[in-house]
C-alpha cells in the first residue's frame, strides 16, 4: 500500500510538472517589453550595408607647422579603415588607433567641414578646432563623401 501511495504521488507530481512546463512548445523566446510597446524581431536582424558616415568626409589628413615645431599638429583619419593618428607637439601628445580617434571624434563632429565653404573658412575652422594660436604652414587634404578630394594650404611667414 505504501508503494502505491509513493508511486501515485510521483506520477501526480510528474503530471503536474509536465503540465506546468509544457504549455508553449515553440522555439521562440519570449521578450518582456513594457505594456504598449511593439516588438518587431525582423528589424533586429537588419544590417545596414551602407552605414551612414557621421562626417562629411571619408579621409582627413592635417599637418600644421607651428613656429616652434614642424608638424606641430598632425591629425589623420580614414573612415573606411578607421585608422587614426593624432599628435600635438605643444601638448606632448602622440596617439594612434582608438586613443587618437577618441580625441579626434569630438573635433570632427564640431568641425563638419563642407566642401562648399571657402578655403579661408575651412582653414579658420580647423585652426580653431585644433586650438592653434599661430602657424607657419597649414596643409589639409579632405576626401569628401562624394569622392572629390580637396587640398587646403596656407603659409604664414
Amino acid at each position: 500500500m505504501k508503494t502505491s501511495k509513493i508511486l501515485s504521488t510521483i506520477i501526480l507530481t510528474s503530471a503536474l510538472t509536465l503540465g506546468a512546463c509544457g504549455g508553449n512548445n515553440n522555439d521562440e523566446t519570449e521578450e518582456h517589453v513594457p505594456y504598449g510597446t511593439t516588438v518587431n524581431p525582423e528589424e533586429d536582424n537588419l544590417v545596414d550595408e551602407n552605414p551612414k558616415n557621421e562626417y562629411s568626409f571619408t579621409n582627413f589628413d592635417l599637418h600644421i607647422d607651428t613656429p616652434d615645431n614642424t608638424d606641430g599638429i598632425v591629425a589623420q583619419y580614414n573612415v573606411e579603415s578607421k585608422e587614426a593618428i593624432y599628435s600635438n607637439m605643444h601638448a606632448a601628445t602622440s596617439l594612434q588607433g582608438d586613443a587618437a580617434y577618441a580625441v579626434l571624434q569630438p573635433i570632427f563632429l564640431e568641425l563638419q567641414p563642407m566642401k562648399v565653404m571657402s578655403n579661408e573658412e575651412i582653414i579658420q575652422r580647423v585652426v580653431s578646432a585644433f586650438e592653434v594660436d599661430e602657424y607657419t604652414k597649414f596643409d589639409l587634404e579632405i576626401g569628401y563623401t562624394d569622392g572629390e578630394t580637396k587640398t587646403y594650404n596656407d603659409e604664414n611667414q
